[in-house]
Formats: C-alpha cells, structure tokens, sequence
C-alpha cells in the first residue's frame, strides 16, 4: 500500500513516508503484483476479475487479523 500526504505541491500528493503522521494522510492506493516478482500496479489498472480477487484477499486479511463472529458478502 501507498500512503499519500496532504502536502500539496505543483505535482499534487506525494508518497508520505511510513514513519509520519497518520493525520497527514489523505489516502491510500494499493499497489498488487499477481507474479510475485518486483512489477506491481495499481487498482485501476487491474481487470475486473483482479480486482475482486484483490478485494477478498483484503477482507480474508482484515479477518484474519481480527476475526468477526460473522461475515455477511452479498
């Protein structure tokens, strides 16, 4: 994940640095890279297939993490 501050320059949002402040940030975008290897892209970029495979893989994470008692997709 990319996190992006509110810093606005002529170029628009730069890349924040992990070690700042969390009330700095104005976003995130998620970068996946499906071969494993260093080619990453971003969620617009990705098929509409990708991107669902993206979205479980994030909510199977969150509840991994911290499990709910259930879990509603619909």
């Amino acid at each position: 994940m990319v996190l992006f501050d509110d810093d606005h320059d002529d170029d628009g949002p730069r890349e924040a640095d992990v070690e700042g402040r969390v009330e700095k940030y104005i976003g995130v975008k998620v970068k996946v890279s499906f071969t494993g290897g260093v080619e990453t892209e971003l969620m617009k970029q990705l098929s509409g297939g990708q991107k669902t495979v993206v979205a479980l893989a994030l909510i199977f994470a969150i509840q991994r993490c911290d499990p709910a008692p259930f879990l509603s997709i619909g």
